[in-house]
């Protein structure tokens, strides 16, 4: 009957206590882990870990780790100059299309095209001129440390920055026509 279950109430609360318990202890040790590896980064004492070692690296597709634990810029590079190059003479569709064109593939799987989306978000991102945006969930923190060799240089995203601003300002967006 119920006396006899209800010690069993009692064995599954405790048994939801520990488990809270043992969750909130890993994610203490998770956030330290976390404040640590950004202090080192702040520093300039952090030291990444190869692709080859890691299979979620954070740091850009474009760079690569060398022996002596510094970053250094891959082929993929190449790639990422070449958008900032094109895109203050056409938008990010033709772009894309001009990189799948010449055999150009995802950056993420290599089975896929390249997007339109993908350009626009290598070309607003501040990892190509060197640096590493701090991030507290879905909302960058508004810190930022230099971190990584620049793929172009500060007049090159400038260039871009105005050409992107320019085109969506240029351009009404599909919502207009309800306006």
């Amino acid at each position: 009957g119920f006396d006899q279950q209800s010690g069993d109430v009692y064995v599954v609360i405790g048994a939801i206590q520990r488990a809270r318990g043992e969750w909130l202890e890993r994610q203490q040790r998770a956030l330290g882990a976390a404040r640590k590896k950004r202090e080192a980064q702040r520093q300039g004492t952090y030291k990444p870990r190869t692709r080859a070692k890691a299979h979620n690296v954070d740091y850009p597709f474009w760079l690569d780790v060398n022996k002596d634990g510094e970053f250094v810029l891959n082929d993929e590079a190449a790639h990422v100059r070449t958008m900032f190059k094109l895109v203050p003479e056409m938008g990010v569709t033709r772009i894309a299309s001009l990189l799948n064109d010449q055999g150009v593939r995802a950056f993420s799987d290599r089975r896929k095209r390249l997007i339109p989306n993908t350009v626009r978000w290598i070309l607003r991102n501040e990892a190509v001129i060197g640096y590493k945006v701090f991030w507290d969930g879905y909302e960058p923190t508004g810190e930022k440390v230099l971190s990584y060799p620049p793929v172009v240089t500060q007049e090159e995203w400038d260039a871009a920055q105005t050409a992107l601003l320019s085109r969506s300002q240029s351009r009404p967006s599909n919502n207009s026509r309800f306006c």
